[in-house]
């Protein structure tokens, strides 16, 4: 079964304030290769990933998401081609 979330709570979830679970510092992934940090909400009940993925045929592609719940994709970008 496909579970859906709506336009309104996907703008909530976006606009909420967000913390990094870690104090690491990361290197931009290598061509071909995703980075997923995670981020939690100031209460801590919601979870939320940003993946970045960077392009192996192109390397100044790059496409980055914002998740919440694992699954649930709230804003999504791709640069420069």
């Amino acid at each position: 079964m496909v579970h859906f979330i709506t336009q309104q709570d996907a703008d909530f979830f976006f606009e909420m304030e967000k913390f990094p679970e870690d104090d690491k510092v990361y290197q931009f992934p290598n061509s071909g290769e995703k980075l997923i940090l995670s981020f939690t909400s100031a209460d801590n009940r919601e979870n939320f990933l940003f993946d970045i993925y960077r392009g192996s045929f192109r390397i100044t592609k790059a496409v980055y998401q914002n998740r919440v719940r694992n699954a649930y994709i709230l804003r999504r970008n791709e640069g420069p081609d």
